[in-house]
């Protein structure tokens, strides 16, 4: 009988070079299955609704820079907001490879997540006041650039539970992120049960691999099954982790 695995690739979301790193590593490990934390929901959402939301929020970069005489600052900040309203690089990354190899993809996350979340903060994100605080809050406070959030997510997986814990605090507090990261599980193993051989990939935020705290993560509800984990890119740029085909 030919053996069958999974993996759980960690990324940071908007990383502005996950696209072509997440597509090196695909093309390396030949899963047959990759299943995406991205929901039904979110997908179909920016379909529908994601052009307008970017030509929205250009049309009020446009209005301020009018107003201040200047172009706005915070390209990282405006970055992030942008790449809300597409199809995030980790399902497009998963989408092309698939094209290509005949491979499947399955969005996994939670809609009922999506919606609440999409519901209660998206049009918000491009209201004009909105747009200023978070350019001025970017130019005056310390914030985390991409890079430094994976050498976050390397210590972090590393780290003793107390560490972990502290991280996961706000997950802890709310029921849907138990109730997500079970059912992000549940698919995972239904997945992997129906699987014949070959390896099943799973790419979604690197939260979702950490170990040893209290609160339930998706790497500790699939122990049982010994997935591999790894952490975008740092994989790539530094070689500290292996990256065998499955």
């Amino acid at each position: 009988m030919r053996s069958k695995e999974m993996l759980l690739i960690g990324t940071v979301h908007n990383d502005p070079e996950g696209f072509e790193s997440l597509s090196k590593v695909l093309r390396e490990n030949k899963p047959v299955h990759i299943a995406v934390e991205v929901s039904p929901y979110g997908l179909s959402y920016r379909n529908r609704h994601g052009r307008l939301l970017q030509a929205i929020l250009a049309r009020r970069i446009r209005r301020l820079e009018k107003q201040t005489r200047s172009r706005l600052r915070a390209e990282s900040v405006l970055r992030s907001i942008r790449e809300k309203f597409r199809a995030p690089f980790e399902y497009r990354a998963a989408l092309r490879y698939c094209r290509e190899s005949g491979a499947a993809l399955h969005a996994i996350d939670l809609s009922s997540l999506s919606k609440e979340l999409i519901e209660d903060g998206w049009h918000e994100l491009i209201e004009v006041e909105n747009i200023t605080k978070s350019i001025n809050y970017s130019s005056d406070t310390k914030t985390f650039s991409v890079e430094q959030e994976y050498l976050r997510a390397e210590r972090l997986l590393k780290e003793d539970s107390s560490m972990v814990d502290v991280f996961l605090s706000p997950w802890t507090s709310q029921v849907i992120y138990e109730e997500r990261e079970a059912h992000l599980a549940g698919a995972l193993v239904d997945l992997h049960s129906k699987m014949e051989a070959g390896c099943l990939v799973h790419v979604g935020g690197w939260q979702h691999l950490l170990d040893k705290g209290g609160f339930k993560t998706l790497f500790q509800r699939l122990s049982h099954l010994n997935p591999r984990r790894l952490l975008l890119p740092h994989a790539l740029k530094t070689g500290t982790i292996q990256r065998r085909a499955c």
